[in-house]
């Protein structure tokens, strides 16, 4: 295991041009994330590899955007209360300064549900343990389980579950046992068309990242062996968990 100091080239170049080229030709795989140069590798350094990207990277591209869209939503309401909340003060004939405001504007449903729950969309679908007894929330004054706070959340805009449709379309395919490249393609190809056509401009973009780099998204459904004898899908989970 070596870690270099940076990923500039004056640093990547020596140390790869280092190993031996007989060496550098046995590599069959170099998994990296989306950063083009590690991926042209294969064609400078490792001619008989082929690039894979990491899926957590992929989805990590998706979920930063999703936060970005949670945000943006959080900033709307947040907003809407401040504007509100000014008025009123401005009817009972209080400061309305800005100062006052920020000390003392009242936090709504909305913003409360955005900031304390937002995992109900970040998280994959699958993995949310679904609580059914109910606890009491000061916020609401009132006992609420994972339902719940679950309704509640999506109803605070549409765009949620929409979002959620679509990041869990992914997750699903991501998580797919076929080993059919072909067959991977043709989902890879079916999800592209889809969210290129999404009403959500970072969904849209996200198409064009899964376009860019499909064939080494279809190169990470390579399985391996791994030295206890178990099958595995190639990522740099191993590696990044040690």
């Amino acid at each position: 295991i070596y870690i270099l100091p940076n990923r500039w080239e004056e640093t990547t170049n020596p140390y790869f041009q280092s190993i031996p080229e007989e060496e550098r030709r046995n590599v069959k795989y170099l998994i990296c994330d989306m950063y083009n140069p590690y991926i042209n590798y294969t064609k400078r350094y490792f001619p008989n590899s082929i690039a894979i990207i990491d899926s957590f990277h992929v989805i990590s591209w998706l979920i930063h955007y999703i936060i970005i869209h949670i945000n943006s939503l959080k900033k709307e309401f947040q907003n809407r209360d401040r504007n509100e909340f000014k008025e009123k003060l401005i009817r009972e004939n209080k400061p309305y300064d800005d100062i006052y405001i920020n000390d003392n504007l009242p936090v709504s449903k909305e913003v409360y549900l955005l900031h304390h729950y937002r995992w109900l969309l970040l998280q994959n679908r699958d993995n949310i343990n679904y609580r059914i007894e109910r606890k009491y929330n000061r916020k609401f004054k009132m006992y609420l389980n994972t339902y719940d706070y679950e309704k509640m959340f999506f109803e605070t805009d549409d765009s949620l579950a929409k979002i959620r449709y679509l990041k869990e379309k992914y997750i699903e395919f991501n998580s797919t046992k076929e080993k059919d490249k072909n067959k991977i393609s043709a989902s890879l190809s079916e999800l592209i068309e889809e969210y290129s056509k999404s009403e959500f401009g970072f969904i849209r973009k996200f198409a064009e990242t899964l376009k860019k780099h499909k064939q080494e998204i279809i190169n990470s459904f390579t399985y391996i062996t791994d030295d206890k004898g178990k099958e595995r899908r190639l990522s740099n989970g191993p590696i990044d968990g040690f």
